[in-house]
């Protein structure tokens, strides 16, 4: 019998791009401080613009749209509307690949931006 995937297992991609922008934002406040030309609110407003925006909508995104591609999947089921738990186990798999990808690429960027 075929396994439903198991969410926890992504837990360590979440916490390794969390981390990341973590990095990123607290280099991005350092600079700041020890700029003496800019506005330090200006810079800080910046930083929160730059780096927790875009990763907050690109996290929102994802999650979004692994919903969408589940309910899709299971209007797709040839036994639909009559459900059977393997349905909803083989919509479980596979799920969370475009969710991986744009966490890696955002992980990638943000990682770029620090180094």
């Amino acid at each position: 019998m075929e396994k439903s995937f198991d969410r926890s297992q992504l837990a360590h991609v979440d916490v390794s791009l969390r981390g990341m922008v973590d990095r990123s934002y607290d280099l991005c406040l350092y600079k700041c401080n020890e700029s003496k030309d800019n506005s330090l609110r200006v810079c800080k407003q910046n930083c929160f613009k730059n780096i927790q925006v875009p990763y907050r909508y690109i996290n929102h995104m994802a999650r979004d749209n692994e919903e969408n591609n589940y309910r899709k999947c299971l209007s797709q089921a040839p036994s639909f509307p009559n459900l059977s738990r393997e349905d909803f186990m083989s919509c479980s798999n596979n799920l969370f690949q475009e969710r991986i990808e744009a966490l890696s690429n955002h992980t990638a960027e943000e990682a770029t931006k620090i180094f």
